[in-house]
């Protein structure tokens, strides 16, 4: 009953009933280290948001609202897991098979400092864009790398910038509240777009019914 008594017992009764495991857990009472450090998951050392587009896009602001609508989703994916991050790279690219031109490129950011805010991905992810984007080409690809990842309690501010972190990070966490309460897209960066005509086809997506509330199966 309790870890003194567990530790005690004899090392088959331990196996016998908890395992090899359970054997290296009494071990690790006693004082003797088997479980290295190492064998804790790593921590990720990149999130990325990807999409194939509904039809071809070839205007540039139709580009700028899908990347900043993957920058969003990759940078809500860090605040989840309380990570930053220092670079971020887009990418473009065109059908690789098949007739027409073809063309992919991509263009990585390094930024000031390690973030987590929205604003900051979507306005570099622009730069980098406009430093890939040519004109004339269909595309039927974009997305959104960030890199260099660390802890977002343990990130080395920007000596000489002039921005309030408690202000993002309070800005960001209301944003990302109030879009769990009430459903992504509650709030949204004015970036990605309205109506969204590049969006995926979605007619044959299967129901979320045990992911999402609005969707599950009425019982009578």
């Amino acid at each position: 009953t309790t870890a003194l008594e567990l530790r005690a017992q004899d090392d088959a009764w331990v196996r016998q009933r908890l395992s090899i495991v359970g054997l290296r857990t009494v071990h690790e009472l006693r004082g003797r280290a088997c479980i290295r450090m190492d064998d804790a998951p790593a921590r990720q050392r990149s999130k990325m948001c990807t999409r194939s587009f509904r039809r071809p896009v070839g205007d540039v602001a139709e580009l700028q609202e899908a990347v900043a609508l993957f920058a969003t989703r990759a940078a809500e994916k860090l605040r989840s897991e309380h990570l930053a991050a220092s670079m971020i790279q887009v990418y473009i690219s065109t059908k690789r098979h098949g007739a027409g031109p073809s063309y992919s490129n991509s263009a990585t950011v390094t930024l000031p400092a390690p973030t987590d805010y929205t604003p900051a991905f979507v306005r570099h992810a622009h730069a980098a864009l406009d430093r890939i984007y040519r004109p004339g080409y269909p595309y039927r690809k974009a997305g959104i790398w960030l890199f260099g990842l660390c802890g977002s309690g343990a990130v080395q501010q920007d000596l000489f910038s002039n921005r309030n972190t408690r202000t993002d990070t309070a800005l960001m966490q209301a944003m990302d509240t109030l879009n769990q309460r009430y459903g992504r897209g509650t709030l949204f960066m004015a970036a990605e777009g309205i109506a969204k005509p590049w969006d995926m086809r979605q007619e044959f997506l299967s129901p979320g019914y045990t992911t999402r509330w609005d969707e599950l199966m009425n019982v009578r």
